[in-house]
């Protein structure tokens, strides 16, 4: 759904061995190292990446639902928007993210949801017809997945 949670595990895991990476380095003057800019970067990648890690998480349990889903994404599109001066060094990152993210979910907000867990079969058609009497969505699928 969001970046893949390996570069965030990977910037994770360099920044907690920075300083055993930074000894080996200079025991064994190697050519290329990171730099101090370099390491401020990978803290600011981590850093944005955090809230991506924790919200997929937390949407990713079978028991989750679109009222947690919602507000999240909304949540992320407003982090990302947000300008910072921390976000110097990331702002493409930031920008490729949200346009992303907006591509992904442009119609999450917009369009109507309709759930039919607890309501009976009759009332679900009921429905269905309506809107499609109505035109007020795109597509009035079955609950359980084929189009009614």
């Amino acid at each position: 759904m969001f970046p893949p949670a390996g570069t965030f595990y990977m910037t994770a895991s360099l920044l907690e061995q920075k300083s055993a990476i930074s000894l080996y380095a200079a025991d064994h003057q190697l050519p290329a190292t990171l730099t101090a800019s370099d390491w401020t970067l990978l803290e600011k990648i981590n850093t944005l990446l955090a809230p991506f890690e924790e919200i997929t998480k937390q949407i990713s349990f079978a028991t989750s639902t679109t009222s947690e889903v919602i507000p999240s994404v909304i949540a992320l599109k407003r982090l990302l928007a947000k300008q910072t001066t921390e976000g110097s060094g990331i702002k493409t990152m930031k920008a490729t993210l949200l346009a992303a993210m907006g591509t992904r979910f442009q119609t999450v907000e917009a369009e109507p949801l309709y759930c039919f867990n607890h309501i009976g079969p009759t009332l679900q058609r009921q429905i269905l017809h309506k809107c499609r009497e109505q035109q007020a969505c795109k597509k009035c699928t079955d609950p359980r997945g084929g189009e009614k």
